[in-house]
This record gives C-alpha cells, structure tokens and sequence, in this order.
C-alpha cells in the first residue's frame, strides 16, 4: 500500500510539475501578447494612417489633373485668362447691383413701391434674396480670383491639402457651379428689365459660363485626350469627401503642420523605414499588420486566458490532492517555478522589511500581468470605438454637406448635382464592438475568480505560518 501511495504521490509530483511549467508559460505568454496588442495600437492611436494610403492615392488623381495643366500651360492659357474675367465681370456685377440698392434707396416712397411690386411679380422669393446676396459678393471676389489664379501657379502637391481640396471641388463640381452661375445671370437679367442699371455689360452678357468649366471647354474647345482621360479617372465626389475628411484627421493626429501631400508622403517613408513590420522565420515570413492583430486580439486574448485559467485550475486540484501528504512548505517547494509559489515561499521562509517590500511588488507583477489582456481588449475596443466614430463622423458630415449644398442650390433652381454619397455600412464595426465587450466581460469575470482564488492561497499560507 505504500508503495502504491508513493507512486501515486509521485505521479501527482510529477503532473504538478509539468502544469506548473505549462502555467507560467501561458503566464508569459498572455502576457506578450496583450503587449503586442497594446504597442500595436499605441503606435497608431487614430487608426487613421491605416487609411491615408488610398486617401492619398485618391487624391493623386487630382493632382494629375493640375501637374497636366501646368505640363502644358500655354494650350490652357486662353482659358485660365477666361475664368480670371469671369470673376472680374462677377465683381463688378456685385458692385453695380451694391450701388445700385443705394441708388434705389434715394428714390422716392412711390418709386420704391413699384419697384418692389415689379419685383414680387418678376422674381421668386428665392430669386430676391439671391440678387440682395450678390451686393456681397464683390467684397470677397479679389480673394476669390488670387485663390482661382494660384491653381495654375502653385504646386497644390507642396501646399495645404485646402488648396487642393478647392481645386478639386473646382472639378468635381463644374456642372453645379456653372448652373449656377448660369441662374445668377438670370436673375440679374430680370432685375435689368425692372431697375435699368446696366449691371451686365455686353461682354459679361456674351460670356457663355459653360465654357469656364474644364472639362466643356476641353470638349467642345481644345479637345485633349489625355485631359479627357484624366478627368473621366477623378473620384467620385463621396470618395474625394472622404479622403480630405482622412487627411483633415491624420494631419491633426500627427502634428504635421502645413500637412501638404508631399509632407505626407515624407511621414510614410520615414515610418517605412522606422519600422520594417516583418519577422522572420527559417521557413515562413509573418507580416505584422494591425488591421489583423488588432481585430483579432479579443478572442484570441480570450482563448489564451481561458487556457491559462485551466492550467490554474489544474495546479489546484494537483495541490489538493497532495497537500494530505506534504507539508506547506514541501508544496510549494514543488512547483517552485511558478510565480505565486515564489510569494508563498517568501511567506512561510523568509522574514524581514525587504523580504515584505519584495513580496509586495510580486503580488503587484501578478496582478499586473495577469490583467494584462484584459487592458489590452479594453485599449483596442476604445480606440476601434474611436475609429467607428470616426467612420460614423465622416459619414454624417458628408451627409450634412450634401444637404446644405442640396439645399443652397435649390433655392436659386440648380438641378445638376452629383449624386450623394452613401455612407459606409458599420455593421461589422458594430459587430466587432460587441464581441470586444462580451470578451472584456468574460475576462474580467475571470480575473476575478483567479485573484480571489490567489488570495485565498496566498491567506491560507500566511494563516499556516508556524511563526504566527
């Protein structure tokens, strides 16, 4: 029988101590991993630089554009000098109609009236309140025009990404913003017949505003293929929206100042060549890419806790088992590696203030360590939550543009606008949150029964100490 008992025992020994190089394994392991997790987010908190590569190559498209014109700035000069008077006429327009409602102001109460009867009667509601907006507009139309004039001299890939989100807007845009223009002269034109101010001179009337759109004048005008190409290759208006509302958060994530695409594109080399993102392997080559550690992190820190708390299970059974025929000390003795036993052993062995100071920064790496994936699936679900509303933000205001400029050019009668873009789907997104919570719930449920059972070990042998 005792035989049979000292085998039996020494099985336990030896099953103990296996389970014990097994936990403190796991330990580590969980450990690195929620690590890695936690660099990979830290190192990119915005998760917005994953996606200023194809803002950037969307925007490129662009940039194409302007680099064309400038390539070839002598076939374009007749049309930029055209869009150059086309403001000038504008301006003066804006003064003469500004002059013009001081003029009427000094007429007589029985002139005022009939002009604004003729004018209930001549205009739209929506037509008097734009031609009273046009007496403005000449404050601001200098600035306008230097802004149009540097599109064809400066190298929008050097300046702000503003400049260029105008250029791009100019683009994007012909067919509204020529209607429009188009509804403008309009209404002045009926004004004419009602104040004969001679707002429009002859040469503003023969203007045709289609032709300061590029790409009608290059149809109907110059007719360039390469330019035809180049524009038939522009994003969609909801692809470019969301590219600049990318470059518009990145730039202030990253501090980069004037935040010009070239600076951009000088931010990506330097973190090219900061970080290789690659480890190697005698066979197999792993790339590291946070948009699959990241998502991936919450069940996989979930899997490997679990596995961790089994083998914890395990270790307690195995000690129970023994503890009928070992002392404390002999039992903690055997699974010596793992790192609580070396708090316990402290306990029952040693004495002294510094023996006490180092038994409390063990129970605080423990704690530490062993919460560790469940901080870094509470780090990745706030800054992928960041992300959503991120998506979410880009989403709503491109909404909300659309609806004003929708709802700005209906009210002077332009139809042609381009479709709305549809915002991205946030199922997934969604989806991904609610699996990162149930995680986080499941591992703190966990943690919990863990340290509770640790503290209930680490009392009872302190409660068995000889010495109290």
């Amino acid at each position: 029988m005792t035989e049979k008992r000292d085998e039996h025992q020494s099985t336990l020994i030896d099953r103990l101590a296996a389970t014990t190089l097994r936990l403190r394994n796991l330990f580590y392991f969980n450990l690195l991993l929620a690590a890695a997790v936690i660099f990979l987010v830290f190192q990119d908190p915005t998760f917005v630089s994953e996606k200023i590569d194809p803002a950037v190559d969307t925007l490129e498209q662009i940039l194409k554009v302007d680099r064309h014109l400038k390539a070839n700035r002598e076939d374009f000069q007749d049309y930029h000098l055209s869009l150059l008077q086309a403001f000038d006429s504008l301006r003066e327009m804006s003064r003469r109609i500004d002059e013009g409602e001081v003029h009427v102001e000094k007429l007589t109460p029985e002139e005022q009236e009939r002009i604004e009867a003729a004018a209930k009667r001549e205009l739209t509601a929506e037509e008097r309140d734009l031609f009273e907006d046009l007496a403005y507009v000449h404050h601001d139309a200098e600035s306008v025009k230097r802004l149009f004039a540097g599109y064809f001299d400066l190298d929008l890939a050097a300046v702000d990404y503003p400049h260029l989100a105008g250029f791009a807007a100019f683009l994007l845009f012909e067919d509204s913003w020529t209607q429009a223009l188009e509804k403008i002269r309009g209404v002045v034109v009926k004004v004419e017949r009602i104040v004969p101010m001679e707002l429009l001179g002859p040469a503003a009337r023969d203007v045709n505003v289609y032709d300061l759109g590029l790409e009608h004048y290059n149809n109907f005008t110059l007719k360039d293929t390469q330019l035809e190409n180049l524009l038939d290759d522009l994003p969609k208006v909801g692809e470019f929206f969301q590219s600049i509302m990318i470059v518009e958060t990145f730039c202030e994530a990253n501090n980069l100042g004037t935040c010009s695409i070239n600076d951009i594109r000088v931010w990506q080399e330097a973190r090219d060549l900061a970080t290789s993102g690659k480890l190697s392997a005698p066979v197999i080559e792993v790339q590291i890419a946070r948009n699959i550690v990241v998502p991936a992190s919450p069940l996989a820190l979930l899997v490997a806790f679990h596995l961790y708390v089994l083998q914890f299970r395990r270790r307690q059974v195995l000690r129970g088992q023994l503890a009928t025929g070992l002392s404390q000390t002999e039992l903690n003795l055997l699974d010596e590696a793992w790192v609580l036993n070396g708090l316990l052993l402290n306990i029952t062995t040693f004495k002294g203030i510094w023996r006490q100071i180092q038994s409390a920064l063990m129970v605080v790496f423990l704690v530490f360590c062993q919460a560790a994936p469940l901080v870094a699936v509470l780090v990745a679900g706030y800054y992928t939550f960041n992300q959503l509303l991120l998506v979410a933000f880009i989403a709503e205001e491109m909404a909300w543009a659309f609806a004003d400029l929708k709802e700005v050019a209906a009210t002077i009668g332009v139809e042609r606008l381009p479709d709305p873009p549809a915002p991205p789907g946030l199922a997934l997104e969604y989806l991904w949150i609610a699996v990162a919570g149930t995680s986080a719930a499941l591992l703190l449920g966990s943690l919990v029964q863990v340290l509770r059972s640790q503290a209930v070990e680490i009392y009872q042998t302190w409660r068995q100490d000889p010495a109290r």
